[in-house]
């Protein structure tokens, strides 16, 4: 909250971009994935974390 204030439905995608950003997890890590909102929603996943390889761009198929 000190750095981003409400970010409401992007808290998932930021937080894990930050953890990525600053090596928190590393690859073969698991990491729960939870949020909340409006009308009692509620979801959680579980996925082990792959960085993809670097894609060079003679490779892209357009």
């Amino acid at each position: 909250m000190h750095k981003y204030g409400n970010t409401g439905s992007a808290a998932i995608p930021v937080s894990l971009d930050e953890a990525n950003r600053s090596d928190a997890v590393a690859d073969g890590d698991l990491v729960v994935l939870a949020g909340f909102g409006g009308g009692m929603s509620i979801s959680a996943s579980l996925m082990r974390w792959w960085r993809p390889s670097p894609v060079h761009a003679s490779a892209m198929p357009w």
